[in-house]
């Protein structure tokens, strides 16, 4: 029995898509399917590979484990690459309606969003409203070193 590397994959967008972003989309990966991907067979424990090592040179020669896990590699390489390009443009066209729905703000020197997510943190368990400088970011890279 030949194994194999096995992906099925399912996607449900949001209900936003129009039917044409969706038949683009599906144009090149459908919004299911399902890829297959052949797995070499492992080296027998029955041969022995001894005599030839003595014929080769030490570096010239590979083990068939290691010659084994080096094509399962490249076949979970090709497996992974494969997926990438299918789903990337199904990726991209959510991506890009999860990006309208955040809020970024305006981000002062030194506050980034994990930054100002921590100060409302903050000032949620004190009661107290602890506002954000944005007045500190004066534009002139003090205290950054140079490169």
């Amino acid at each position: 029995m030949a194994k194999a590397i096995s992906i099925t994959y399912t996607l449900q967008g949001p209900a936003s898509l129009t039917a044409a972003e969706v038949e683009q989309a599906s144009a090149s990966a459908g919004p299911s399917g399902s890829r297959s991907f052949p797995v070499p067979e492992p080296p027998s424990s029955t041969s022995s590979s001894t005599s030839s090592s003595s014929s080769t040179p030490s570096s010239a020669w590979v083990s068939p484990t290691s010659a084994y896990y080096t094509a399962l590699s490249s076949t979970l390489v090709a497996a992974q690459n494969a997926l990438n390009e299918s789903l990337t443009v199904w990726k991209n066209l959510v991506g890009d309606r999860e990006k309208a729905k955040e809020d970024q703000g305006k981000v002062a020197h030194g506050m980034g969003k994990v930054a100002r997510m921590m100060a409302a943190v903050k000032a949620a368990d004190s009661g107290a409203s602890t506002p954000i400088d944005e007045a500190s970011d004066d534009g002139d890279g003090a205290g950054l070193d140079e490169v």
